[in-house]
């Protein structure tokens, strides 16, 4: 919990550094928002804002502070159908692998309309071989009476990860492989010519 005095001095703050003020009618709807945020976040946001050329509004403080604190705020995963993996589906055309919107989820995001729109069940296009497994993997599952969407399970008292194949999780070998060339890059980056 801050105190409107704190609030007050780091607007003022962040107002001289900036060099622009923020409207006196804003002051009491910052105020009472920022009164339950914590501290040392609170101060991440403002000092995030010190090389902006404007004063940010409540929106962008309030993204400023959720990234500080470690939660993003429009976050929305989808959790797509048993052939996607979150709404989206890759196709192999002519050797290349794109992306395109799964049609029985059918994302209505503006970020994501000029994607083509498949249907996993009979596409027109090659799709990519993860999704056989991944629509295989879902069926067995049920059949067995388990739940496809539990990461973790409990069975016979200990523990067995059951996560879906090609659903984001990280194949141990391939992460080696990506960590050993992001060192190799940095190395070669960090060397003097």
């Amino acid at each position: 919990m801050i105190t409107e005095n704190f609030i007050r001095a780091e607007i003022e703050a962040l107002e001289v550094w900036i060099g622009r003020k923020l409207d006196t009618r804003f002051v009491p709807k910052w105020i009472e928002e920022c009164e339950t945020m914590d501290r040392s976040s609170f101060l991440k946001a403002a000092h995030s804002f010190r090389n902006s050329e404007y004063f940010p509004n409540f929106r962008d403080f309030k993204a400023a502070y959720s990234r500080a604190v470690g939660v993003e705020t429009n976050k929305h995963t989808h959790p797509g159908c048993d052939w996607c993996d979150g709404g989206f589906l890759s196709y192999v055309k002519e050797g290349y692998e794109y992306e395109g919107r799964c049609s029985i989820c059918n994302i209505q995001n503006a970020k994501y309309s000029k994607m083509p729109l498949i249907n996993p069940a009979s596409p027109l296009i090659t799709l990519h071989p993860s999704h056989k497994i991944s629509k295989d993997f879902n069926e067995k599952m049920r059949a067995d009476g388990k739940d496809p969407d539990d990461t973790v399970m409990v069975s016979t008292r200990k523990l067995t990860n059951s996560v879906k194949p090609f659903r984001g999780q990280p194949d141990p070998v391939q992460e080696k492989i990506r960590q050993d060339s992001i060192s190799r890059d940095y190395q070669r980056d960090e060397a003097p010519f």
